[in-house]
């Protein structure tokens, strides 16, 4: 499986990317580069609406403030 596209650029990993008490490598192993790639939140809530998700939601759908 190939990484998602969109990790690059993800707006919710670079807002949380490296905060002290946010840990993101487990929503990367699990739904940017793993076996959930297709049930990431964030591309659903885009392919949905046709707008893109706030950068608080996260690839398992949990909104973060």
């Amino acid at each position: 499986m190939s990484d998602c596209e969109k990790l690059e650029k993800c707006p919710f990993f670079i807002k949380y990317e490296g905060s002290p008490e946010f840990k993101t490598q487990g929503f990367k192993n699990l739904y940017c580069t793993g076996p959930l790639q297709s049930q990431c939140a964030r591309i659903d809530f885009k392919a949905k609406t046709g707008a893109p998700p706030s950068e608080n939601l996260s690839p398992s759908g949990v909104e973060f403030c």
